[in-house]
């Protein structure tokens, strides 16, 4: 079992050559996860992070402070009570070489997910989860709040803490980079000008 002095936690592991230990864990991942999670036969790669570690996903952490949550897998609807809708979407599951795409944007269904609780007059929470950044500024244009969550993993209860403030959490922070604010922005210069949201782009305080 490799081990490193900064690793919270040891796990099984190939060898302590980075480059075999790359090459390995791609296929070995390939090998369970496959091309699609939708493939009736594949087995989600990472599964163990929820058994062994504890975990809590975003529905169930959200549900843990509210009150009264509904869970709506094909988004807004008109008979739906809630005045508010915290709209998950995202990057189709990948991990490592399996993510590469020049389609750096929100699919279809997940557009529609956002404009169709905006076009019944909810207020939008919207939840971007995904492992760089995406071109979204149509989608940001249609929230009444946007937050780039990035792979919260297991931690969903960090994403609740977020948007409940619990325990008087206020996040604040810079940003390290210039977001995109189209396709045609990739790549970005780091300072460049024309930038959705610049690098520097933050709060400190409230």
């Amino acid at each position: 079992m490799p081990q490193h002095e900064h690793w919270g936690r040891v796990y099984e592991g190939f060898t302590e050559d980075r480059d075999i230990t790359t090459a390995a864990a791609i296929a070995s991942i390939q090998g369970h996860q496959g091309a699609s999670l939708a493939d009736r036969y594949t087995v989600a790669a990472t599964a163990k992070h929820y058994i062994g570690d504890g975990a809590t996903t975003i529905y169930h952490a959200i549900k843990a402070v509210g009150s009264d949550v509904e869970y709506a897998e094909d988004g807004c609807y008109a008979a739906m009570a809630a005045d508010k809708a915290v709209v998950v979407v995202g990057e189709a599951p990948y991990a490592e070489s399996l993510g590469d795409t020049d389609e750096l944007g929100l699919s279809d269904e997940h557009k529609r997910l956002i404009s169709g609780c905006k076009d019944l007059g909810k207020k939008v929470i919207v939840l971007l989860i995904s492992g760089r950044v995406l071109a979204v500024a149509e989608e940001l244009a249609e929230s009444d709040a946007f937050i780039a969550a990035w792979l919260p993993g297991s931690e969903g209860a960090g994403v609740a803490d977020f948007l409940f403030s619990i325990g008087g959490f206020k996040p604040k922070g810079k940003s390290p980079y210039s977001w995109p604010a189209s396709l045609t922005d990739f790549p970005l210069a780091q300072y460049a000008e024309h930038a959705l949201f610049q690098f520097g782009y933050g709060l400190e305080d409230y």
